[in-house]
């Protein structure tokens, strides 16, 4: 196999692209359960591999999406911990490229009622979505509406109020 510049693809990156194509066709499939196997392969893989961390990072959100989907939450948490872990590892603790990962963690977190984690999941992808956009950004209105429903969850209705009105 040979890659769009020309050069030849080593064997175990093949493998991991063919790997890469399944899972994407699982997923837009929905079948969950073959797409976990497949994307707990690719993140085993990777690891065999002692793969640049950055290399890691979608794969184990990927790998974490799955695992909520499939009602395994602390999977999906310990996985989402680690993609967050090599995220800032490779690109710095407010990395643009943690914002959705936050925000997946801290739904996974409203989900199990661990409501005051969530919201510090949140109020972070909000933050870096403010240090990247500006305070007015357009971006962080699903932030501010996830924690708003957490303020709701509270019972803190004026602070969930004062959410929406920002």
């Amino acid at each position: 196999i040979v890659s769009g510049e020309g050069r030849p693809i080593p064997a175990h990156e093949s493998i991991l692209l063919t790997a890469q194509q399944t899972l994407l066709k699982l997923l837009r499939e929905e079948d969950f359960e073959r797409a976990l196997s497949v994307a707990e392969g690719i993140v085993r893989t990777l690891d065999a591999d002692h793969a640049d961390p950055g290399d890691l990072v979608q794969p184990l959100h990927t790998l974490g999406v799955i695992q909520v989907k499939m009602g395994d939450g602390v999977a999906a948490e310990a996985s989402f911990e680690r993609s967050i872990a090599l995220q800032e590892q490779t690109d710095g603790e407010f990395s643009p490229n943690l914002v959705t990962i936050l925000r997946h963690l801290g739904m996974l977190y409203h989900g199990q009622g661990r409501l005051d984690e969530a919201e510090q999941m949140l109020r972070r992808a909000q933050h870096i979505t403010h240090r990247e956009g500006g305070v007015y950004s357009l971006d962080q209105l699903r932030i501010v509406d996830s924690i708003a429903a957490i303020k709701t969850r509270m019972g803190k209705i004026a602070d969930a109020d004062r959410e929406h009105r920002f």
